[in-house]
């Protein structure tokens, strides 16, 4: 790939698509927690939803070969259409009154293992559509408008909430969904399968651990994996029951809800942004240990917080600190792996930072209806702000 990343027109879909998608994500964050509440307003219940649809992260190993075995691009198209159709019919059902909790259960499960699937063939597909100095400057946008999508989601879906009802967020929900595969569809790429052919005769189960001993080779990919998991358990710990507890505990409107997540969406902009030029002042090792302890510290904040204004500034921080490592995280990543094992390092990666994130969700909805949602929130941050005894190992000096 020699086209300079400003006139990369496969790149630029591709980001069309990602924020049509990612938009989309933002508004099923806020409209599901709202619907599971109006059918049993049970933090258990919200809880298994949200460890339904994070189970999924277990498939993870097998959606590895998959993404190096066939097109990226098909396998974009075959998510977005698939998750734009099943809450469309979600949506259709909260309309005329006929919604189930399992139905609800049935949409988490196939909306999540898409999202699986989408996540890690978008993440494959760019170092094969960009050069690989551009790298860097190509993961900030991706993070860029992910966090954009933050900032309009919520709001969006808060409003349509409000002057309609939760179903109204699912349909537009959905129709962000189709507006990612009509975007998709521009994408320009030669068909290939991305396997070596030494590799091809290998078996599907063989190549599932392939991006397990890649890993684990590298180290430095092995301990980021493990620090990202630490901080992922005590994130989903806090942001399973936050829409709940910031309508039922603290008592605010789902427009407030809306606007909180959308400031936080602007500072993981601004965030997203800033990393360009602090990635000229620290080393990597430095941002990754900075944001891993300030995102831990945000969320023990988040809990405790009281006033409005201090849950605009914990959340707010957080998103920030989140904003400012994870383009470092993928750039390592794909600076380290070879085009060919993409899907499954990335597959690989994804499961062990999230394998355990269902069980996070479950316990957070325990815990929610036993110490409250303040506690719950709080102790998510303390496990969050742990992740960064990785840096205590060796091997992470070789990011200084």
């Amino acid at each position: 790939m020699e086209v300079a990343l400003h006139r990369n027109q496969s790149f630029y879909w591709l980001m069309g698509g990602n924020l049509a998608s990612f938009a989309g994500a933002q508004i099923y964050l806020v409209a599901l927690p709202l619907v599971v509440l109006s059918l049993t307003g049970s933090a258990i219940a919200m809880g298994t939803v949200a460890a339904i649809g994070q189970a999924t992260a277990w498939l993870q190993p097998f959606v590895g070969p998959v993404v190096d075995r066939y097109s990226r691009k098909t396998l974009l198209l075959l998510s977005d259409f698939i998750r734009a159709f099943v809450l469309l019919l979600v949506s259709a059902l909260y309309f005329v009154d006929s919604l189930l909790i399992s139905h609800l259960f049935i949409a988490a499960l196939l909306v999540g293992i898409c999202t699986q699937l989408y996540n890690t063939a978008q993440f494959a597909l760019i170092p094969t559509i960009v050069n690989k100095e551009d790298l860097p400057l190509a993961n900030t946008i991706e993070s860029s408008l992910f966090h954009t999508t933050i900032l309009i989601g919520p709001t969006l879906g808060g409003l349509l909430i409000v002057f309609v009802n939760p179903g109204a967020g699912l349909f537009a929900n959905s129709i962000g969904f189709f507006l990612a595969f009509i975007t998709v569809l521009f994408i320009q790429m030669p068909k290939k399968n991305w396997l070596e052919p030494n590799e091809k005769s290998r078996g599907f189960f063989r190549e599932v651990g392939d991006g397990f001993s890649f890993i684990y080779q590298k180290k430095i990919l092995l301990l980021t994996n493990l620090g990202t998991a630490m901080i992922s358990f005590g994130i989903t710990m806090s942001l399973t029951l936050l829409v709940f507890h910031l309508q039922a505990t603290v008592g605010l409107t789902p427009l407030k809800i809306g606007w909180l997540l959308s400031i936080g969406g602007a500072a993981a902009i601004a965030g997203s942004f800033l990393s360009v030029t602090i990635r000229k002042i620290a080393n990597q090792r430095t941002i990754l240990f900075v944001g891993f302890l300030g995102g831990g510290l945000s969320l023990i904040w988040l809990g405790l917080a009281e006033s409005y204004i201090m849950l605009i500034l914990a959340n707010a921080v957080g998103t920030f600190c989140a904003s400012s490592f994870n383009p470092v995280l993928k750039t390592i990543r794909q600076t380290l792996t070879p085009d060919h094992m993409l899907g499954r390092v990335q597959a690989s990666s994804r499961f062990i930072t999230m394998a355990l994130i269902p069980l996070a969700a479950i316990i957070a909805g325990f815990l929610g209806d036993y110490i409250g949602t303040h506690f719950t929130i709080a102790v998510g941050g303390i496990i969050a702000s742990l992740s960064v005894l990785i840096f205590s190992h060796p091997a992470m000096r070789e990011l200084s």
